[in-house]
C-alpha cells in the first residue's frame, strides 16, 4: 500500500483512499479532474444554515430579555396590590404632612401642629380625599 499527501490538509493517506480519513476531501486518483476540488470547494463556501439559524435564535432570545426585563422595570418588578383603606389614609396623610411642611412621624414624636399647620394639614387631606 503507498502513501500520498491529501492535497487539502497534507496529510499521509492511503493510495487507494478516495476521499481523505482526516479532512473528508477527495482524492483524485489516476487523472481524474478537477471536478472534485471543484465541488469541494464549493460545498466549503455555502454558509451553514445551522450557524444561521443558531444566530436568530439567538438574536430572538436576547430581544426577549430586554423585553422582559424593561416590562419588570415598568412595574417596579412587583405586582400590583389593591391598597387597603388603611394603608391609602395614612399614605395620604403623610404626603399632606410633608406638604404642609411637618414630620411624617409628627403622631409618634409628640410634635405640636401649630393651628396653621393643622389647616395645611386638613385643607390637603380634604382635597386628597375628594379627588377624582
Amino acid at each position: 500500500m503507498a502513501l500520498t499527501k491529501c492535497t487539502e490538509c497534507e496529510k499521509e493517506i492511503s493510495s487507494f483512499a478516495t476521499v481523505c480519513p482526516n479532512c473528508g476531501f477527495p482524492v483524485q486518483q489516476n487523472g481524474a479532474s478537477e471536478e472534485a476540488k471543484t465541488t469541494q470547494e464549493k460545498v466549503k463556501n455555502v454558509p451553514d444554515a445551522n450557524s444561521e439559524r443558531g444566530c436568530a435564535i439567538a438574536l430572538l432570545i436576547g430581544i426577549a430579555v430586554v423585553f422582559i426585563l424593561g416590562l419588570a422595570k415598568c412595574t417596579g418588578g412587583q405586582e400590583s396590590t389593591p391598597l387597603s383603606p388603611e394603608e391609602i389614609s395614612n399614605s395620604i396623610v403623610k404626603y399632606c404632612a410633608n406638604e404642609a411642611g411637618i414630620p411624617a412621624d409628627y403622631a409618634t414624636h409628640n410634635y405640636a401642629i401649630t393651628p396653621s399647620e393643622m389647616y395645611k394639614l386638613t385643607a390637603c387631606i380634604d382635597k386628597q380625599m375628594h379627588r377624582k
